[in-house]
């Protein structure tokens, strides 16, 4: 079975939106990643703008940064 799918995978590859064609043996496509660039570690050592990342074919996703406000107080705390 597994000599049968690598021989579809070959006569059959995927071709992503650039006309890139992946067969059997070769990293996934960046269009099936669930993540986003600018939600990994390689912006911090490749940085991009949304702009450049999207013509490149990579994801982006936007979060929200959380605002939180402060609702309950420190309480001190005294050696005895």
């Amino acid at each position: 079975m597994v000599e049968k799918i690598k021989r579809q995978m070959d006569e059959m590859p995927y071709i992503d939106k650039k006309g890139n064609i992946y067969k059997y043996g070769e990293f996934f496509p960046l269009e099936t990643s669930p993540f986003g660039y600018n939600n990994g570690t390689a912006i911090q050592y490749f940085p991009m703008t949304k702009e450049e990342a999207e013509k490149n074919g990579y994801g982006w996703i936007e979060v929200p940064s959380g605002k939180y406000e402060i609702t309950k107080k420190h309480r001190i705390y005294q050696k005895v």
